[in-house]
């Protein structure tokens, strides 16, 4: 469907989400190159808003653009994870102690919806839905930290991870089985989060936090394993 917005640089954000959410749906994949005649002619626009909403990813991080050769979805090293998660990690621990004596009534009910939201659709069978609502429990928390700049390492942090993810699961197949079976540890975990933030425990949010963003690194662990199992078996 075409994207119609009087002022330009409307247009061109509006691009920047389409583009994400082609990324993120896995309808594009790392490394890839980004075709901007077949994306503009995709989204009924021109190519000017798409170069643009595509330098605007790569400032993200979540893009490279090679000279003469054009536009990349960017592929992580094994370094790069590493420091990615060690980052991620140190922001989630500030985040959920600042987050325990800040976090608003209405923020800490919308959280406890999240759980039961995912819990529904755990026993739905359901492993897409769950990425909306986690990133939406992260947000909430990271926000209520107080500290703009915190959030915003996180989420760009965050951004990058989850391309990594849908860079690994491109090669494992189907991930119904193993995601479901992580989002249930991962939403056990949530409510142990959201118990010490009711109980405004800085220490044990933080230390919860901590250890439930390096229980994603090793749940994403075994996705990267399993992609290098498919690529070398290939």
């Amino acid at each position: 469907m075409p994207l119609e917005f009087e002022r330009p640089q409307a247009l061109v954000e509006s691009v920047q989400e389409a583009l994400m959410n082609l990324i993120f749906s896995g309808e594009l994949n790392a490394g890839e190159r980004l075709n901007e005649a077949a994306i503009a002619q995709s989204l009924g626009v021109s190519r000017s808003p798409v170069r643009e909403a595509i330098r605007a990813l790569a400032q993200t991080g979540l893009i490279v653009i090679h000279q003469n050769r054009g536009a990349f979805l960017r592929v992580f090293s094994d370094d790069e994870i590493s420091e990615m998660y060690d980052f991620r990690c140190m922001l989630a621990r500030e985040a959920g102690e600042r987050a325990a004596t800040r976090i608003s009534a209405s923020d800490l009910t919308r959280l406890s919806e999240i759980i039961d939201d995912i819990e529904r659709i755990t026993d739905a069978g359901s492993v897409r839905e769950f990425f909306p609502l986690n990133i939406e429990f992260h947000r909430i928390i990271v926000v209520a930290s107080g500290n703009r700049r915190l959030a915003s390492s996180y989420f760009d942090i965050a951004r990058e991870h989850r391309l990594f993810r849908q860079y690994c699961m491109q090669f494992t197949g189907k991930p119904e089985e193993r995601g479901l079976a992580h989002q249930q540890a991962s939403n056990q975990e949530h409510k142990l989060i959201l118990e010490a933030l009711r109980k405004q425990d800085t220490q044990a949010a933080g230390e919860l936090l901590y250890q439930h963003d390096l229980s994603g690194q090793q749940r994403t662990d075994e996705l990267r394993t399993a992609a290098a199992a498919k690529t070398s078996a290939a």
